[in-house]
């Protein structure tokens, strides 16, 4: 386009194409329906919280002590999410998902002041989940004495069923089925208008062409040819000019 669209214009242009707007917008919250209530598989959250120490019981536990263990955690982490715990607890609950599944269903959150840190489990169904958060936590409590020698590994919490899903988030998607939808209408209303080569106004014939405007010739519907009444003495099958030629 040669020239700046005005706000006038991009209203005009809405209300021109607003059929494809809603009707695009209409179809991204359809499609998410769909998929939130008959695709998409729900999820459920269990989590357990560890606390692991390195100072034995009965020894004084020094400021030097408690960030050591702080910087451990990170260590802690790669652990429970590496092989040698994963697969023992894939083999301990029969787990029917690989290694790189498992570790992706898992989430491990810490603060920066405490030793205490949590394990976030994502599972098919509230029992499972809990009981492979449960079991990742025990299987960890085993095999950091076996790597690291700590025997100091207290579970502080338990992983429980929790019957309310984590995902899909109903709400959120349906926004963003809309809102994807409501932008793929505007953006096909821009495309069909930069397609249209059709004279839009006589403005553009005498700027743009050099040609004089001769007049209008106004579109006759077959609505209003029909509530024409035909005047007595003139042919059937002839009619007078509804509106004349502006010269």
């Amino acid at each position: 386009m040669d020239k700046d669209i005005t706000l006038i214009e991009v209203l005009q242009l809405f209300k021109k194409r607003l059929k494809i707007i809603v009707g695009a917008s209409l179809i991204g919250l359809l499609f998410m329906i769909v998929y939130s209530f008959m695709l998409a598989v729900p999820q459920y959250s269990s989590t357990t919280q560890l606390l692991v120490n390195r100072s034995q019981l009965g020894e004084d536990i020094r400021e030097s002590d408690i960030y050591t263990n702080l910087q451990l955690i990170n260590t802690y982490r790669d652990i429970i999410q590496s092989p040698i715990v994963l697969d023992e607890v894939q083999d301990n609950l029969d787990l029917n998902m690989g290694y790189t599944e498992l570790s992706e269903r898992i989430e491990i959150s810490t603060t920066d002041t405490s030793q205490v840190f949590s394990i976030h489990v994502r599972a098919d169904s509230p029992n499972q989940a809990a009981s492979i958060a449960n079991n990742i936590a025990e299987t960890f409590r085993i095999k950091i004495n076996e790597i690291m020698n700590v025997q100091n590994v207290t579970i502080i919490s338990q992983g429980i069923p929790n019957t309310d899903p984590v995902s899909p988030n109903i709400m959120l998607n349906l926004t963003l089925g809309f809102m994807l939808g409501l932008f793929a209408g505007l953006g096909l209303s821009f495309l069909l208008e930069l397609m249209d080569n059709t004279i839009k106004s006589d403005q553009y014939i005498s700027d743009q062409l050099g040609w004089s405007n001769l007049g209008q010739i106004n579109e006759v519907t077959s609505r209003e040819m029909k509530q024409f009444k035909q005047p007595s003495g003139i042919e059937q099958g002839t009619y007078p000019p509804r509106v004349k030629s502006r010269i």
